[in-house]
């Protein structure tokens, strides 16, 4: 089913920029000269044979690099290379520190600004760490596969009581270039269940960066039809995040992502500086995959 994508706010191009107003709510990437003096390159006399007692005790190289190692070509000092490990094996630390943190916190968050202030300071510790993908390919690489959204920066609605989300998730279709927005859904007063999905074309502008453009929305009730599928979607629509329900003429940012963890930060005049925090999700069988909901 199509959902009538009226409410969407204003469409056209979009500044980019960040918004500072949105809010935290929780959802449960020629060898240098030496200068020196010209090999001998001659060749050995008759009498002289290469590895003879007439030899010279040292042999000149044809390359001149060889002869006066430019200071690159040296070896690193153990003690320097030492340093260089211990200052990366503290960084990993930190970051594996700050997503263990993240994961522990994000259940809990209650609006609280004590809370807010502190996830948005982790957030912020790993993006500086993090790297942009060196090309496209590779970003692709590292988004492709489903992702299980835990937290965003945006302002949620007010979700109905006899709404329940039982999972959210995020698919990337690199060879279609399409992302799969999955949720499951319980819908109480009715007594029904199904899968809704947002299908968004994107495109990738530049490194780390994509735009989005939604294609479809599907609503697939599992066991019974809902007597009134327009609130049903009204209910979906409050209850998921703005930007993941409608992304519709957005940029996305990869802006930290690992193999298991990524950091999302959308752009443009709608959702401007917005995060989403996900996981990679993890190698389930067929059956628990979000296109087979268990019952």
């Amino acid at each position: 089913m199509r959902e009538d994508k009226s409410f969407k706010g204003g469409g056209g191009k979009e500044d980019v920029g960040e918004d500072e107003n949105n809010r935290n709510r929780p959802f449960s990437p020629d060898s240098e000269s030496n200068g020196g003096v010209p090999p001998d390159t001659s060749i050995p006399s008759s009498g002289e044979q290469p590895g003879s007692a007439n030899e010279p005790a040292h042999r000149i190289s044809p390359f001149a690099s060889d002869m006066n190692p430019s200071p690159n070509d040296l070896p690193i000092p153990v003690e320097k290379l030492e340093l260089e490990k211990s200052k990366e094996a503290v960084v990993a630390e930190s970051v594996d520190r700050a997503k263990s943190q993240l994961r522990r916190l994000l259940p809990y968050v209650i609006n609280l600004d004590r809370q807010r202030l502190k996830v948005e300071k982790l957030i912020k510790f790993l993006e500086q760490q993090g790297t942009t993908p060196l090309t496209n390919d590779f970003t692709e690489m590292g988004l492709s596969g489903r992702w299980n959204l835990l937290y965003t920066t945006t302002t949620l609605g007010t979700p109905s009581t006899g709404l329940r989300l039982r999972k959210v998730e995020q698919e990337f279709d690199i060879e279609a270039k399409k992302i799969r927005n999955h949720v499951l859904w319980s819908f109480l007063d009715e007594d029904c269940h199904g899968q809704f999905t947002i299908v968004i074309n994107y495109q990738m502008v530049g490194s780390g960066r994509l735009y989005l453009k939604v294609e479809d929305y599907i609503l697939k009730p599992k066991n019974k039809i809902p007597e009134d599928p327009v609130l049903l979607s009204e209910n979906l629509q409050r209850a998921l995040p703005r930007e993941f329900f409608d992304p519709d003429n957005s940029w996305l940012d990869v802006t930290y992502i690992d193999p298991n963890f990524r950091i999302a930060r959308y752009m443009g005049k709608r959702y401007a500086g917005v995060r989403n925090i996900l996981d990679r999700v993890a190698v389930e069988s067929p059956q628990s995959s979000p296109n087979s909901e268990q019952q």
